[in-house]
């Protein structure tokens, strides 16, 4: 109700004006006297309806005074709108009465908006939910005031501030969370478990009185994580951090809000100048922050990093491995000051060239494997106050140099590939490198590894790497899809861990896919084309290939052109618990001759996580018999809601499918 008056009385005064000075029409294209007389009538009801709203408590001061007599005022100017319409239409006054009463409406609105959704409703800095003012050693600072209120500053105040109050409760200062509101204080100190502000976020969303409600900024895993943790363990408002023996789980989730990384959002548009030069590159994050450069086995010169520089405060790895770098074209890597990884291998450096890696103050890992440093490099390494792990192995460094590092730094891992007490050396995963990870036809794979004469292993089609696995010779061709492991192995080291890979041979292209149960609208990408559009999502969920389906399970129907022989399905579906993404709790596949009578060929069930897990892309392979088909059902089940030791219990959960390849 409260919008009508706005709507009709914008309308109302453009379609005068266009009349008056743009139409040669004499009358107006519509009742103009019945527009303004709806407009003082949905006014009186806006106010009466507001200050009944208001009277029954949650709002407060200054501003609600000012909405107030003024939406009674605005009343007025409705009816004295209608009246001289009706009297005076022509006069230059009525015109300017009708001016005022725009002016007049625009700014009570604004007061309402303001009341309702807080002083910031109409900012339009940019800055998200996670963009609180970082803190150089968040342990050390005031747990309530530095940490806890910047989170309910931006999640609860809006509707708990000083002009708006919900349930009579403020929660800005400390006096007002020990005053708390109609239902009591905040936080219960001899039973936490039942403190209000716990057991409102812990309630399901669906639920009218969860906080923050529903259509409000949700807290981030992080941020229910820290209040959960503070509620729990606080004593009095004046504790520190570190006095509350906070778990590492609770050090990372106040590093990830309040530390300081130096890093800046960057744009689409950055990604695409790097596709522009062929640069390739991998997103280490969802929140466009932290990038990965890879230069392995191309020619590196000045003009590369130079189109790197916008970017010199987002890319945190860099992998030069067998590149060819330019002379001096490392010297430019000094403004990269943020990055934690660096791979020069393979490279036949020296150690002049590494002049630039005293500004590298955040680096934790260094690989110089088979390149031409000496001891004279020992000074810039110990130097270094981040570094953690050394690749060394193949070098000119002395047994004295590996001695002097690891007495001046204890902690630091050095892989050097000599049997002494600073080494227990593990190969790296083998490489996989393909033209692209789903094809129509054949493709061929390729597997590098290193050090060069380490030997690779890889199986197809099964569990794991035996002694009966093939010994990888040269790059091979796949005709259909499989499922890849691989491992690196070599004498002396530790082998690699698996590598895991599965590719998807698409053959078949339906000519008709139905969707019985639509995705949300805000993981909707291209609809039913996107499950055979040949290309796949990322970790990222809102890159725009995924389709997300939210407390529902996703059922498809498939028509093919023709009868097809099929002997395998794969579904590409997305694990991120953070962002409540699970993996789905079951697939059943049927096929069809005549779209009448349905044969199962799959039918798997999965059990639920028991506990958090790193973000995942997984393509899930269905294997069967060869069958002749033109129709399919496949049914793909959610879990629906989280499970219970998410930090958000039972709240629902998301569903996300992609490619789809039928072969």
């Amino acid at each position: 109700m409260v919008h009508l008056p706005i709507g009709i009385l914008i309308f109302a005064f453009l379609q005068l004006s266009y009349n008056k000075f743009i139409s040669s029409k004499a009358t107006v294209s519509f009742n103009l006297s019945f527009a303004l007389f709806v407009i003082f009538l949905s006014t009186v009801i806006s106010a009466v309806t507001g200050y009944e709203r208001a009277s029954s408590g949650g709002f407060q001061g200054d501003i609600l005074d000012l909405h107030k007599y003024l939406g009674f005022v605005l009343c007025g100017v409705a009816f004295l709108l209608w009246f001289c319409y009706n009297r005076y239409k022509k006069s230059n006054v009525y015109y300017a009465i009708f001016f005022a009463a725009i002016l007049l409406l625009c700014y009570v609105g604004h007061l309402g908006g303001t009341l309702t959704h807080g002083d910031d409703f109409l900012s339009f800095s940019g800055e998200s939910e996670t963009s609180i003012r970082p803190i150089s050693d968040p342990l050390k600072v005031n747990a309530f005031t530095d940490i806890i209120l910047p989170i309910t500053n931006q999640k609860c105040a809006s509707c708990h501030n000083q002009n708006k109050s919900n349930g009579n409760l403020l929660m800005l200062t400390k006096t007002q969370w020990l005053k708390g509101g109609k239902n009591g204080p905040l936080i219960d100190m001899l039973n936490k478990d039942n403190s209000l502000i716990s057991v409102r976020m812990h309630l399901p969303f669906k639920e009218k009185e969860h906080m923050p409600p529903t259509g409000k900024k949700q807290l981030t895993v992080d941020e229910f994580r820290i209040l959960d943790w503070w509620v729990q363990n606080m004593k009095d408002f004046e504790q520190n951090v570190e006095s509350m023996n906070p778990t590492n789980e609770i050090v990372e989730a106040i590093n990830n809000l309040y530390g300081e990384d130096n890093l800046q959002s960057y744009s689409k548009d950055h990604l695409a100048t790097l596709d522009k030069y062929g640069i390739k590159y991998h997103q280490l994050d969802s929140k466009y922050k932290a990038l990965a450069i890879d230069f392995s086995n191309t020619k590196v010169t000045k003009q590369n990093l130079k189109v790197l520089h916008p970017l010199k405060q987002n890319i945190k790895e860099m992998d030069l491995s067998f590149a060819n770098i330019d002379n001096g074209a490392l010297s430019g890597l000094k403004e990269f000051t943020v990055l934690t990884k660096l791979d020069l291998d393979n490279t036949g450096i020296e150690t002049s060239d590494l002049k630039f890696l005293k500004s590298l103050s955040l680096l934790e890992s260094l690989n110089l494997y088979n390149t031409k440093v000496d001891d004279n490099i020992a000074q810039t390494l110990t130097s270094m106050p981040k570094l953690k792990q050394l690749y060394l192995w193949q070098t000119d460094l002395t047994e004295s140099f590996f001695e002097t590092l690891k007495n001046s730094k204890n902690d630091i891992v050095i892989n050097s590939g000599i049997k002494n007490e600073f080494s227990d050396a593990q190969l790296l995963r083998p490489n996989v490198e393909v033209d692209s990870y789903i094809f129509s036809d054949s493709m061929v794979v390729s597997l590098t590894a290193l050090p060069k004469n380490t030997d690779i292993f890889y199986s197809l089609d099964s569990d794991t790497v035996t002694e009966t696995s093939f010994l990888y010779k040269h790059p091979f061709v796949i005709k259909k899809s499989t499922e890849l492991i691989a491992q690196s192995t070599l004498e002396g080291w530790k082998s690699s861990e698996l590598k895991k890979e599965t590719f998807l041979k698409s053959r078949i292209k339906p000519e008709s896919v139905k969707l019985r149960n639509k995705p949300n609208e805000k993981y909707y990408a291209k609809g039913e084309e996107s499950l055979f559009d040949l290309s796949k999502g990322s970790e990222i969920f809102s890159d725009g290939l995924w389709l997300g389906f939210q407390k529902k399970h996703c059922y498809l129907d498939l028509k093919l052109r023709e009868v097809e022989t099929l002997s395998s399905v794969s579904i590409g579906t997305l694990l991120d618990a953070a962002s409540y993404i699970f993996l789905p709790r079951g697939i059943r596949i049927e096929v069809s001759l005549d779209g009448q009578n349905f044969t199962e060929v799959a039918n798997i069930h999965y059990a639920e996580m028991q506990g958090p897990g790193p973000k995942q892309l997984k393509n899930l392979l269905f294997p069967f018999d060869d069958v002749k088909a033109k129709y399919l059902r496949i049914e793909i089940l959610s879990q629906l809601k989280n499970p219970l030791w998410h930090p958000a219990p039972s709240a629902p959960s998301w569903l996300f499918i992609d490619e789809i390849a039928l072969d």
